[in-house]
Parts: structure tokens; C-alpha cells; sequence
């Protein structure tokens, strides 16, 4: 009840401290998170380191947080973190701090295994904004080069970013065994496929041959008018005519369908229908 009160007593005093630099504030939280972390509420706990972390980075958050996964049994969240905390002190020997944490790691991840992952980006110097992920534990926050301890498995580790093909790797860890999970993302391209007619280019086809067809006839109906005119047989004159009428009404036909064709296929470019395909394939 007592240390209840103190903990309510804490947010109030940090509610009102605006004043506070920022490492103060991450102070206060850290204080507020030890004293949730004992009556239990590693939840609570947990998100104060996290808060500190983000308000002041310090490696002593990482060991905070390391010793809070360890209460929940979170070993290999735990181990992430202390590994973390060791590489962010930069000191030659490990700090009170960190042995603390490590004492209180370890009594339930004695037997866990270390990898390390690494991964590269074929054409590319940096492998930074690469997503990495352990299917078992997909909130840890991997990057390459990391480090995490796990318990004796099998475990998928994915690999992806924008642009690149993703791949898989499959670790096999012992009890206390050590292994390199590394992979390479291969870059992806655009490949622009063999061309296929489109409906649009179907009608412009179309158009152009109805079109050519309609002044073929049109000239054809023009010479057998011209020629009606010239003759002084009356059957011949009719037969003339009636050939007339029928080529040009093929040629009317004929424009036409050329003009409904040519529309057609105005409104599907347009439309963008015209396009071919495109496929993203690995280099």
C-alpha cells in the first residue's frame, strides 16, 4: 500500500515538473519503473525504461529493460537488451550495472544460444533501413550486426526492404552453441515483356484497313459514275448505275466503321489500356 502511494506520488511530482532537462525526466521514469517492476506490473515497468530511453538515450535503460523481460521470463528479449547495454557502455570492463542485470539474465537463460545477424545489400553500401525479423520473436528490434541469445532450435530469420528480393535463412542453435545467420538481398528490377496487341491497337487496325477499303471503293464508285455518264446504251447506263450505288454505299459503310474504330480506340488510349505489362523479377 505504501509503495503504492509513493508510485502515485512519483507521476504526480513528474506531471507537474515541467521544468525538468531531459535527463531528469528520464531519471524520474526510471525510478517510477523500478518501483512498478516490484509490486509486479513489469508491463507498466517496461514502457517507463522505454520512455527514459527515448527522452535521454542511455545504455543503462537497455539493462533496465533487460532486467524486466527477465522478470516476465522473456529471456531472449532480455539477453537482446543486455547485449545492447554492453556494446552502447563502450567500456573495456562491464559497468556495477551491467553485472547486475547480467547476474539476473542469466538465472534463466544459462543454456541459451548466441547469433548474429548480418546482412548485405548487393550493389549497395549501407544495409540500413533492412527489415529483420525472427519469426518466434518478431518485436525484436534487429538490425545487422546484432546479437540475440536464444533457447536450443530451430529458427527462421527474414530478410527484406523496398527494391530488393527478401530471403529467408534457417538457423539451426545448441545448447550454448554460437552461429552467424547472414544473408545478401539481391536487387530487383523492371523487365518490360514481349509486346501483345492491345484492344486499342486492335482498333487502329482496324480503322486504318476500314479506311484504306473505304476510299478503294469510293474511287472505284467515282470512275464507274464517270463512265455511266459517257454511255449512250440505256442498260448499260443502269447496270452503271446500280454498280455505282453499291460501291458507294460499301464505301459509306466503310468510313464508317473506320470512324467508330478510330473512336474506339481514341477512348482506350486515353484511358491508358494501351500499356503493356511490366514484371519485377530478381536481377
Amino acid at each position: 500500500m505504501r509503495l503504492g502511494l509513493v508510485i502515485a506520488a512519483l507521476i504526480a511530482t513528474s506531471a507537474s515538473a515541467s521544468a525538468e532537462t531531459p535527463e531528469e525526466r528520464a531519471a524520474t521514469l526510471v525510478t517510477e519503473g523500478e518501483a512498478l517492476g516490484k509490486l509486479g506490473r513489469f508491463d507498466e515497468a517496461l514502457a517507463r525504461f522505454h520512455e527514459a530511453e527515448r527522452v535521454a538515450p542511455n545504455p543503462i535503460h537497455d539493462c533496465y529493460i533487460a532486467v524486466g523481460f527477465a522478470r516476465q521470463g522473456k529471456f531472449a528479449h532480455a539477453r537482446f537488451y543486455l547485449e545492447r547495454c554492453k556494446a552502447r557502455a563502450n567500456k573495456p570492463e562491464p559497468v556495477s550495472w551491467y553485472a547486475t542485470a547480467l547476474a539476473t539474465v542469466l538465472e534463466g537463460s544459462a543454456d541459451y544460444g548466441r547469433v548474429e545477424v548480418q546482412v548485405s545489400l548487393e550493389g549497395v553500401g549501407s544495409a540500413t533501413a533492412t527489415s529483420i525479423a525472427i519469426r518466434n520473436y518478431p518485436d525484436l528490434p534487429l538490425e545487422s550486426g546484432a546479437v540475440v541469445w536464444l533457447p536450443p532450435g530451430s529458427y527462421v530469420i527474414d530478410f527484406a526492404r523496398d527494391g530488393f528480393v527478401s530471403t529467408s535463412k534457417t538457423v539451426e542453435l545448441s545448447s550454448r552453441g554460437s552461429r552467424v545467420a547472414r544473408a545478401t538481398l539481391v536487387a530487383e528490377r523492371v523487365e518490360r515483356t514481349k509486346k501483345r496487341p492491345t484492344l486499342a491497337y486492335i482498333n487502329i487496325g482496324v480503322a486504318t484497313a476500314a479506311l484504306a477499303g473505304a476510299i478503294a471503293m469510293h474511287v472505284r464508285a467515282s470512275g464507274i459514275r464517270d463512265r455511266a455518264g459517257e454511255t449512250r446504251d440505256p442498260d448499260q447506263f443502269a447496270s452503271d448505275l446500280d454498280s455505282f450505288r453499291m460501291n458507294r454505299n460499301i464505301a459509306l459503310s466503310l468510313y464508317a466503321v473506320s470512324a467508330v474504330a478510330a473512336g474506339a480506340a481514341t477512348y482506350l488510349l486515353l484511358r491508358g489500356d494501351e500499356s503493356s505489362d511490366n514484371a519485377r523479377v530478381a536481377v
